[in-house]
């Protein structure tokens, strides 16, 4: 939270309100490389996220994401060096999976969304 706070997204560097989360339309690299975050289940109420850009890449201690049931698309990169992640919560409504997103992610138990449009080079 406090990426978020000094952003100037929330008021506390200890919590983020859902209205506040609702809010951010973009991420993009806002939280790449951080190693001090390890969950980030409060991204499920960032429900007007279009963009999360390489908001994840190489945080390398990062665990477990809860994604908003709206995204659709997973870009290129996004998770790429999270040698730790092992679950991003539900992608049953993601439809795009884009190149080298899961790269690196041994550790992710993941299921294919059945509704899966395109899937990019080197995603895993």
């Amino acid at each position: 939270m406090e990426v978020m706070y000094s952003k100037g997204y929330c008021c506390s560097t200890e919590y983020m309100l859902k209205d506040e989360a609702s809010y951010i339309t973009s991420i993009l690299s806002l939280f790449s490389y951080n190693n001090k975050i390890t969950h980030f289940e409060e991204l499920q109420y960032f429900t007007n996220v279009t963009n999360v850009g390489l908001a994840f890449r190489d945080c390398t201690n990062l665990v477990r994401v809860v994604l908003p049931s709206t995204l659709t698309t997973l870009s290129n990169d996004i998770f790429r060096g999270c040698i730790n992640l092992e679950s991003v919560g539900s992608i049953d409504n993601i439809t795009i999976i884009g190149s080298q997103c899961f790269s690196t992610c041994a550790k992710l138990n993941l299921t294919i969304p059945s509704n899966l449009i395109s899937c990019g080079d080197h995603t895993f």
